[in-house]
């Protein structure tokens, strides 16, 4: 970890956008070059979104009948917070009462960041508009959002993240309401301000505390690194010198993490969903900086421009989700909802509102992936703008060079895919060192797969808990178990280590080898899980080829010693598949609708006899998370020491006749594992942590 002063003068080789997206993108950010010196001696006025010179140019935006489907709705739903009849009521009083009345842990998670939500709704409202209710009522929220039972447990919370909530909602209200209110009505709440900041900073003087040690690659950087900055330049006015001091730590805990949490590929050692909370705030703070104060530390960091690449091969063939390992999920934010996170996207694409450092890659990603929720950024960061960039990307192949794969070693995680299309497929492994306290699941081996439209073998997303049963463990994930028993306890603050020990990716296949034995003795706290002695699993994806559909193999080597075991294959599949088992060994796995639709055979073979089951597999919710359903494969081998089990993947296209078949062999150089295709047999030479594709052969006639 290195510890950056601040600010931290970077430079590096950004990626040139071609000329033509400059061109587009240099359309209608002017607004962003607006801004005054960052400690003028003059009333105070917004920084963070917009200032007043910028608000013309943004009530000519939402005038527009292009805008219209963004505006309308935010508009919409600031009257709702205003309007006791409306489902979107933000009523003061209750809010306070809610607050007075509730566990730390739904407090912290809830009321900051609608509060926040709030702000940046009414700030906006009120900016386009002129209308007095949003005014009164954002200030009586604001002064709800300051009493004593939010901002103490805030303050005394050691989930930093719920005080970056806290910092940017009071940031949002203060950079907006502060010429709006009476001197009695500011006080109070630049008073609460201060002394979230001052308790910030108290405890990042301190060497031993969280902000130099397990906090610094955790999301909770970036959330409170990123909105304590926001703060600290909305409160340069009240307290000149106290304020720059509070901006370089902020700046400093943005860049720690950026270091500590990313790699050099872009991903981040946490979930999708994770990233993007930490990102939000952080470059919330990276764009101000740089539009107000010139500080660009944060925006040239090596690591950001990589983020797109990340996150492009995690989104899903033809799809608008990303994958949902290690507490994430499908349908996970972009940075649209009010109040947590940001449209980040739009600013990689833009590059921070400079076109000669614009990332297409980052406006098709946001094309793709955007929901359907609208907030201020969307029309201050022109979304329109950048989705014309992104328009003229038709798929990332035309920006990333084939075969499509990668290992992202600090992560642990190795992905190979076709394409982005609907009908191209993606299968991914995952097994790396845990870092405390991220976010992690004991679903180290763990394989996904999708295409063809489908959700084949899917990741039952956001578990976060230390529930044995629950989503956090591997007996909800595609691993083994031994009599029953996983990984060790994993999620809440636990991790278990995984190993990739060997990577492939070419023209013809995919090929990862994982160790998970550490993972299956002891988690991080040494509690145990299972005494095995070898965990390897051997992952081949086999790129599509004449006329061979991209498939899949998985090769376990597990073991452990005495009496007989029983050994359980899984694989997790979507709750809408319907599943049959076939002869022995084998699934077949379908959406409804025969025929006409995709098919994914999965064949088992273990060195002793099969059991077959399917099952539904229900999850519990939790608070802000749905209760899900899935449907769970196993396959059970009892042995008295390795079970071998060898398993094929096979999505096939609708109207593809043929269903591979899967045969395993000893032979004199270990064991053959056979897949006959119509004209072609591919063949693997496992023996013991070697495995290896070997050239196909035809079929004797």
């Amino acid at each position: 970890m290195k510890n950056h002063p601040a600010p931290c003068p970077r430079c590096f080789q950004s990626r040139a956008a071609p000329a033509f997206f400059a061109a587009l993108l240099s359309l209608g950010m002017t607004v962003f070059l607006l801004g005054s010196p960052l400690f003028a001696a003059v009333s105070p006025e917004p920084v963070l979104f917009f200032n007043r010179a910028g608000i013309k140019t943004l009530k000519e935006r939402v005038a527009s009948p292009a805008y219209k489907p963004t505006w309308d709705p935010i508009l919409a739903y600031a009257d709702g917070v205003c309007d006791p009849g409306s489902r979107h009521y933000a009523d003061p009083v209750a809010f306070v009462e809610a607050a007075r009345n509730t566990k730390e842990k739904n407090l912290t998670h809830m009321f900051p960041r609608r509060l926040s939500g709030w702000m940046e709704t009414l700030s906006f409202a009120h900016a386009m508009t002129g209308k007095k209710k949003y005014k009164e009522h954002a200030i009586k929220l604001l002064h709800a959002g300051i009493d004593d039972a939010i901002v103490n447990v805030v303050n005394g919370s050691i989930y930093a993240g719920v005080r970056g909530d806290m910092m940017r909602a009071l940031a949002i209200g203060l950079d907006y309401f502060s010429p709006l209110m009476t001197p009695e009505q500011r006080a109070p709440v630049v008073e609460a301000a201060r002394k979230c900041m001052e308790s910030l900073a108290e405890e990042f003087a301190r060497p031993d505390s969280q902000w130099h040690a397990w906090t610094v690659p955790h999301n909770f950087s970036g959330v409170t690194g990123g909105a304590a900055g926001l703060l600290a330049l909305v409160l340069r006015e009240d307290f000149p010198d106290k304020s720059r001091e509070w901006l370089g730590m902020a700046e400093t805990i943005v860049l720690n993490w950026l270091d500590a949490a990313f790699e050099d590929k872009g991903a981040n050692i946490e979930g999708v969903d994770y990233m993007q909370y930490g990102l939000g705030n952080a470059l919330m703070l990276a764009e101000a900086l740089a539009r107000v104060e010139k500080r660009r530390a944060i925006i040239e960091h090596p690591k950001l421009k990589m983020v797109s690449y990340f996150l492009a091969m995690q989104i899903l063939p033809g799809a608008s989700g990303y994958e949902a390992r290690n507490d994430s999920r499908y349908d996970s934010d972009r940075g649209e909802s009010k109040g947590t996170g940001a449209p980040f996207l739009l600013l990689l694409a833009s590059g921070f509102n400079d076109a000669t450092r614009a990332d297409p890659l980052a406006a098709w990603l946001w094309t793709q992936s955007r929901r359907a929720d609208k907030n201020l950024m969307q029309i201050a960061w022109h979304h329109l703008g950048v989705e014309h960039l992104g328009s003229q990307v038709k798929s990332p192949a035309q920006l990333i060079p084939a075969p499509y794969g990668e290992h992202f070693k600090k992560r642990g995680l190795c992905v190979w895919r076709t394409g982005w299309a609907k009908d191209d497929t993606y299968f991914a492994i995952e097994a790396g060192h845990y870092i405390p306290v991220t976010h992690n699941q004991g679903d180290k081996g763990h394989f996904t797969l999708y295409g063809l439209g489908q959700r084949w073998a899917v990741d039952v997303g956001y578990g976060n808990n230390r529930d044995p049963k629950g989503r956090s463990q591997t007996v909800t994930h595609s691993c083994v178990l031994v009599d029953g028993k996983g990984q060790a306890l994993s999620g809440g603050g636990l991790g278990t280590d995984g190993d990739v020990l060997d990577y492939i990716n070419n023209n013809a296949f995919g090929y990862a080898l994982i160790d998970a034995k550490s993972a299956y003795n002891k988690n991080d706290k040494d509690m145990p899980g299972v005494p095995v002695t070898k965990a390897l699993r051997h992952a081949f994806y086999v790129r599509p080829s004449e006329g061979v559909p991209a498939y899949a193999v998985v090769l376990d080597d597990i073991e452990e010693e005495g009496a007989p075991h029983a050994f359980t294959w899984q694989m997790i599949t979507w709750e809408t598949m319907q599943v049959s088992e076939k002869d022995s060994g084998t699934f077949v796995v379908a959406p409804s609708g025969g025929s006409s639709q995709p098919r994914m055979v999965v064949r088992v073979s273990a060195a002793t006899g099969l059991d077959l089951a399917h099952a539904p597999l229900e999850l519990a919710g939790a608070p802000g998370i749905d209760p899900l359903k899935y449907i769970k494969l196993t396959a059970t081998s009892q042995s008295t020491g390795n079970p071998r089990f060898a398993a094929l993947l096979a999505p096939l296209p609708a109207g593809y006749r043929h269903d591979p078949a899967l045969s395993v062999r000893k032979i004199s150089q270990g064991t053959l594992v056979s897949i006959e295709w119509p004209g072609r047999i591919d063949r693997i030479l496992w023996n013991g942590d070697k495995a290896t594709l070997m050239n196909p052969v035809k079929p004797a006639k």
